[in-house]
C-alpha cells in the first residue's frame, strides 16, 4: 500500500481534462479571475449632508435628546447599460 493520495496516482489517460483535483483547482482559479474582473460599480452618491440636533429634555436637563438626520442623493448609472466584459 502506497502512501500517494489517490487523486495524485490517476492518470491522465484514465481521468480526463476538468476531472478530479486538478480541474477542480482550475474551475475555482477560474471563478475568482471572473469575479475580479466583474464591474461591481452600482449607484455613485454624489451628495451627503449629516445634520445633529442636540436639546435637552425639559423636565430632566441631564438627559440630551438627540436627532440625526442623513440626506443622500444616489444616482444609479448602470439602468440600461450592460456590463463591462
Amino acid at each position: 500500500m502506497s502512501s500517494v493520495p489517490l487523486w495524485f496516482i490517476n492518470r491522465m489517460e484514465d481521468n480526463p481534462p476538468g476531472k478530479g483535483f486538478l480541474g477542480w483547482l482550475g474551475r475555482q482559479v477560474g471563478y475568482v479571475t471572473k469575479a475580479m474582473k466583474a464591474n461591481v460599480g452600482g449607484p455613485k452618491t454624489v451628495y451627503r449632508d449629516e445634520t445633529v440636533e442636540e436639546q435637552p429634555l425639559p423636565d430632566d436637563p441631564n438627559i440630551i435628546l438627540r436627532r440625526t438626520t442623513t440626506d443622500e442623493v444616489i444616482v444609479n448609472n448602470d439602468v440600461g447599460r450592460p456590463s463591462r466584459p
